[in-house]
């Protein structure tokens, strides 16, 4: 019984009695409107629209199979670049079925590691503890058949090439972890990469999948791969044309050198060496000189390169044929000039010579008379 104020006259009180009755009205119809709307909404999402909400969580535990990247051969089908599998191990405490010390003495002899050190990681507190970085394959199976719930192991790819520093500037480098890639690693990314049936599968939270009738456990642990690249470098060519530039470079001082070699019939690259070099390996420890393909990034004069441009304009004009002698007279001038070949001191006057004599000995006098 509400308490009446002294002085307060009657009909106020009722009419403070009728405002507070119709807040509470009010509020109570509020209450249960919100109430009926709320049973609506639930019910069009559990019952109505159960469907879209269904494929958003399917969404949320679909997996990928990672792809493994497409293999680079040469010619003749010698792999100059290709993929391979490894795996980190991880512990997880919170699932341990077995003490630290039980699974150090089961894990030290297949991670190759001192048994007391693994039992201070297993010790150590949080979710997820990393045991061990780039396993090999054996070695992630032997784990595997272990059977360990507390056990996982994630599988990353790396790039290797089995041919060492061998065309290392024309295959380049690929950093999985960055994306970081250069020469035909780069500029193939798509074809590489390009996976025609990509394997999709649901997983738990923590990462295991989910297999029902529609999972193929075959596909499941097969890594989709994408398309091989095969290139014009034949592996033997390039060898010795690096080899041949490494001992000129040494022998001559330079700081530099490059060999192509094409086939003139076609214009395929048979070998494309260039100096200094680094191991795409271990691109890391290389310096930016070694990195670097200079003979594309570069601006140099063409020096005697250019001979075959101007005897090739001869040749197209008319005023020359492969059957053509030029008058080689060992030097020359032109203007305030003097103009040798290169080998003047040893053959001052070579005479009439072939086309193929001016390049075998770069006569710059000869390629100046056909110029002329």
């Amino acid at each position: 019984m509400r308490r009446r104020l002294r002085n307060e006259p009657e009909n106020e009180i009722e009419k403070r009695n009728k405002t507070f009755d119709q807040v509470v009205g009010f509020l109570h119809i509020f209450f249960v409107c919100f109430m009926v709307l709320l049973v609506i909404y639930l019910f069009f999402i559990q019952v109505i629209d159960v469907g879209k909400y269904r494929a958003r969580a399917r969404s949320q535990r679909v997996g990928r199979i990672f792809s493994m990247r497409g293999d680079i051969f040469d010619r003749n089908g010698i792999k100059l670049a290709t993929d391979k599998v490894y795996s980190d191990v991880y512990a997880h405490p919170a699932d341990y079925d077995h003490s630290p010390e039980e699974l150090a003495k089961m894990l030290a002899p297949i991670l190759k590691m001192p048994k007391d050190t693994l039992l201070q990681k297993l010790k150590k507190p949080g979710p997820v503890i990393t045991l061990k970085k780039d396993i090999d394959r054996n070695a992630a199976k032997q784990i595997s058949k272990l059977h360990l719930r507390e056990i996982s192991l994630g599988k990353k790819n790396t790039r290797e090439y089995p041919q060492g520093t061998l065309a290392a500037h024309v295959l380049g480098y690929y950093n999985f972890d960055a994306d970081i890639a250069n020469g035909i690693e780069y500029t193939a990314k798509d074809k590489l990469e390009h996976v025609i049936n990509t394997v999709k599968y649901q997983k738990t939270r923590d990462g295991k999948i989910i297999y029902d009738f529609t999972t193929d456990p075959v596909a499941t642990t097969t890594n989709p791969k994408g398309e091989n690249i095969t290139l014009t470098i034949d592996a033997a060519i390039q060898h010795v044309c690096e080899k041949e530039i490494e001992k000129m470079v040494t022998e001559k001082e330079a700081l530099r050198g490059t060999v192509i070699v094409m086939n003139p019939k076609n214009g395929e690259i048979l070998a494309y060496a260039v100096y200094p070099t680094f191991d795409p390996n271990n691109y890391r420890k290389a310096t930016p000189q070694q990195l670097k393909n200079w003979t594309l990034t570069d601006v140099f004069p063409p020096g005697s390169t250019f001979k075959t441009v101007t005897v090739a304009s001869a040749m197209d004009l008319g005023k020359i044929n492969e059957h053509s002698k030029i008058l080689d007279t060992g030097k020359t001038s032109i203007g305030k000039w003097e103009i040798k070949n290169y080998d003047y001191n040893v053959h001052p006057y070579p005479g009439e010579i072939s086309l193929e004599s001016l390049f075998e000995h770069s006569s710059n006098i000869g390629s100046i008379n056909v110029a002329k």
